[in-house]
Protein backbone atom coordinates (compact mmCIF):
# COMPACT_ATOMS: atom_id res chain seq x y z
CA UNK A 1 0.00 0.00 0.00
CA UNK A 2 0.76 3.29 -1.40
CA UNK A 3 -0.29 6.95 -0.04
CA UNK A 4 1.64 10.35 -1.06
CA UNK A 5 0.40 13.39 0.43
CA UNK A 6 0.39 14.93 -2.83
CA UNK A 7 -1.96 18.07 -3.44
CA UNK A 8 -3.96 17.84 -0.19
CA UNK A 9 -5.11 14.03 -0.72
CA UNK A 10 -4.44 13.30 2.93
CA UNK A 11 -4.37 16.91 5.06
CA UNK A 12 -7.27 19.06 3.38
CA UNK A 13 -8.34 15.56 1.60
CA UNK A 14 -9.38 12.65 2.98
CA UNK A 15 -8.44 13.67 6.29
CA UNK A 16 -11.37 16.68 7.07
CA UNK A 17 -9.77 18.99 9.26
CA UNK A 18 -10.10 22.29 7.72
CA UNK A 19 -7.87 24.57 8.74
CA UNK A 20 -4.32 24.32 7.21
CA UNK A 21 -0.78 24.84 9.70
CA UNK A 22 -3.81 24.78 12.78
CA UNK A 23 -0.91 24.55 14.72
CA UNK A 24 1.75 27.29 13.83
CA UNK A 25 4.39 24.28 12.93
CA UNK A 26 4.93 24.72 9.39
CA UNK A 27 8.89 24.85 8.91
CA UNK A 28 11.38 26.75 6.75
CA UNK A 29 12.41 24.88 3.69
CA UNK A 30 13.32 25.09 0.16
CA UNK A 31 9.91 24.85 -1.27
CA UNK A 32 9.14 27.75 0.84
CA UNK A 33 11.99 29.21 0.01
CA UNK A 34 13.03 28.70 3.80
CA UNK A 35 11.22 31.42 4.76
CA UNK A 36 11.23 32.51 8.49
CA UNK A 37 7.41 33.12 7.88
CA UNK A 38 6.76 29.59 7.24
CA UNK A 39 5.24 29.43 11.05
CA UNK A 40 2.28 31.36 10.14
CA UNK A 41 1.83 30.21 6.68
CA UNK A 42 -1.76 29.85 5.61
CA UNK A 43 -2.27 32.92 8.46
CA UNK A 44 -2.81 36.79 8.74
CA UNK A 45 -4.32 39.29 10.48
CA UNK A 46 -8.03 41.37 10.64
CA UNK A 47 -7.89 44.52 10.81
CA UNK A 48 -5.04 46.05 13.42
CA UNK A 49 -4.44 42.52 14.75
CA UNK A 50 -0.53 41.39 15.30
CA UNK A 51 0.45 38.19 16.20
CA UNK A 52 3.81 37.29 17.80
CA UNK A 53 5.58 34.01 16.63
CA UNK A 54 7.16 31.98 19.75
CA UNK A 55 8.72 28.66 20.07
CA UNK A 56 9.16 28.25 23.89
CA UNK A 57 6.84 27.42 26.46
CA UNK A 58 4.01 25.72 24.22
CA UNK A 59 1.50 23.02 24.66
CA UNK A 60 4.37 20.19 24.41
CA UNK A 61 7.87 19.86 23.16
CA UNK A 62 6.39 18.01 20.04
CA UNK A 63 3.96 21.55 19.41
CA UNK A 64 6.74 23.79 20.64
CA UNK A 65 5.17 27.35 18.15
CA UNK A 66 2.19 28.98 19.03
CA UNK A 67 1.23 32.53 18.86
CA UNK A 68 -0.17 36.30 20.80
CA UNK A 69 -2.54 37.88 19.32
CA UNK A 70 -3.03 41.62 19.79
CA UNK A 71 -6.49 43.13 18.89
CA UNK A 72 -5.60 46.97 19.48
CA UNK A 73 -9.66 47.42 18.68
CA UNK A 74 -12.45 45.19 19.02
CA UNK A 75 -13.14 43.10 15.76
CA UNK A 76 -8.85 42.45 15.07
CA UNK A 77 -7.64 39.13 14.68
CA UNK A 78 -6.38 36.53 12.06
CA UNK A 79 -7.81 34.26 9.54
CA UNK A 80 -7.00 31.35 8.00
CA UNK A 81 -7.55 30.43 3.97
CA UNK A 82 -7.90 26.57 4.97
CA UNK A 83 -6.07 24.69 1.78
CA UNK A 84 -6.71 26.91 -1.01
CA UNK A 85 -10.19 27.94 0.54
CA UNK A 86 -12.80 26.08 2.64
CA UNK A 87 -15.31 24.46 1.73
CA UNK A 88 -18.85 24.61 3.45
CA UNK A 89 -21.94 23.17 2.57
CA UNK A 90 -25.46 25.62 3.55
CA UNK A 91 -26.82 23.85 6.52
CA UNK A 92 -23.88 21.69 7.72
CA UNK A 93 -22.64 22.62 11.07
CA UNK A 94 -18.72 22.63 11.86
CA UNK A 95 -16.94 22.46 15.42
CA UNK A 96 -14.75 24.56 15.56
CA UNK A 97 -11.52 24.54 18.77
CA UNK A 98 -8.85 26.31 19.92
CA UNK A 99 -6.22 26.39 22.66
CA UNK A 100 -5.90 30.06 24.69
CA UNK A 101 -3.70 31.42 27.85
CA UNK A 102 -3.37 34.33 29.44
CA UNK A 103 -5.91 36.94 30.77
CA UNK A 104 -8.46 37.95 27.69
CA UNK A 105 -11.64 38.24 29.44
CA UNK A 106 -14.21 38.85 26.50
CA UNK A 107 -15.34 37.21 23.99
CA UNK A 108 -14.27 35.63 20.18
CA UNK A 109 -16.09 35.93 17.14
CA UNK A 110 -15.67 33.34 14.54
CA UNK A 111 -16.81 33.39 11.17
CA UNK A 112 -17.01 32.01 7.79
CA UNK A 113 -16.44 34.90 4.99
CA UNK A 114 -16.75 34.35 1.38
CA UNK A 115 -15.49 37.15 -1.14
CA UNK A 116 -16.24 39.65 1.66
CA UNK A 117 -19.79 38.50 2.92
CA UNK A 118 -20.13 36.31 6.04
CA UNK A 119 -21.53 32.69 5.28
CA UNK A 120 -22.04 31.91 9.17
CA UNK A 121 -20.53 32.86 12.68
CA UNK A 122 -20.48 32.13 15.99
CA UNK A 123 -19.48 33.96 19.76
CA UNK A 124 -17.77 32.17 21.94
CA UNK A 125 -16.72 32.91 25.62
CA UNK A 126 -12.99 33.32 26.37
CA UNK A 127 -11.71 31.28 29.96
CA UNK A 128 -8.97 33.92 31.14
CA UNK A 129 -6.37 31.27 32.40
CA UNK A 130 -2.21 30.69 32.56
CA UNK A 131 -2.72 27.03 31.44
CA UNK A 132 -3.64 26.50 28.08
CA UNK A 133 -7.70 26.21 28.02
CA UNK A 134 -9.43 24.77 24.99
CA UNK A 135 -12.64 26.67 23.79
CA UNK A 136 -15.42 24.76 21.25
CA UNK A 137 -17.87 26.08 19.37
CA UNK A 138 -20.25 25.17 16.43
CA UNK A 139 -21.18 27.39 13.07
CA UNK A 140 -23.56 26.54 10.99
CA UNK A 141 -22.52 27.38 7.21
CA UNK A 142 -25.46 30.11 5.69
CA UNK A 143 -24.26 28.83 1.86
CA UNK A 144 -22.58 26.44 0.17
CA UNK A 145 -18.97 28.01 -0.83
CA UNK A 146 -15.31 26.38 -1.96
CA UNK A 147 -13.84 29.72 -1.08
CA UNK A 148 -14.31 30.29 2.90
CA UNK A 149 -12.00 31.60 5.04
CA UNK A 150 -12.20 31.22 8.79
CA UNK A 151 -11.54 34.94 11.07
CA UNK A 152 -10.83 34.45 14.90
CA UNK A 153 -11.46 37.98 16.34
CA UNK A 154 -11.44 39.23 19.73
CA UNK A 155 -14.69 41.06 20.50
CA UNK A 156 -12.61 43.91 22.68
CA UNK A 157 -8.86 45.20 22.71
CA UNK A 158 -6.87 43.01 24.43
CA UNK A 159 -3.98 39.71 23.96
CA UNK A 160 -3.91 35.99 23.84
CA UNK A 161 -1.61 33.55 23.61
CA UNK A 162 -3.01 30.86 20.64
CA UNK A 163 -2.10 27.32 19.33
CA UNK A 164 -3.80 24.35 17.72
CA UNK A 165 -7.13 26.08 15.77
CA UNK A 166 -8.97 23.75 14.32
CA UNK A 167 -12.52 23.14 12.15
CA UNK A 168 -13.55 20.14 11.47
CA UNK A 169 -17.27 18.90 9.88
CA UNK A 170 -19.04 17.43 12.56
CA UNK A 171 -20.68 14.83 10.02
CA UNK A 172 -17.65 12.92 9.53
CA UNK A 173 -17.47 8.74 8.33
CA UNK A 174 -18.56 7.08 11.37
CA UNK A 175 -19.83 10.52 12.98
CA UNK A 176 -15.85 10.33 15.03
CA UNK A 177 -15.26 13.66 15.96
CA UNK A 178 -11.47 14.88 14.16
CA UNK A 179 -12.26 12.26 12.01
CA UNK A 180 -12.21 11.49 8.02
CA UNK A 181 -14.23 12.92 5.41
CA UNK A 182 -17.28 10.66 4.37
CA UNK A 183 -17.49 11.51 0.68
CA UNK A 184 -13.55 10.57 0.49
CA UNK A 185 -13.93 7.66 2.49
CA UNK A 186 -17.39 6.25 0.38
CA UNK A 187 -15.13 6.82 -2.78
Amino acid sequence: VFLEDINFSVDGGLYAELIQNRSFEFFPMATNNNSPRAHTYSWSTRGEGRITLHDTDGMNEKNPHWVRLTAAQPGDGLTNTGYAGIVLEKGETYRVSFYTRGDYAGTYTVRFVSWGDPVGQTQLTAVPSGEWTKITGYITADASVDNARMDLLLDQAGEIDLDMVSLFPVHTWNNRENGLRVDMVEA
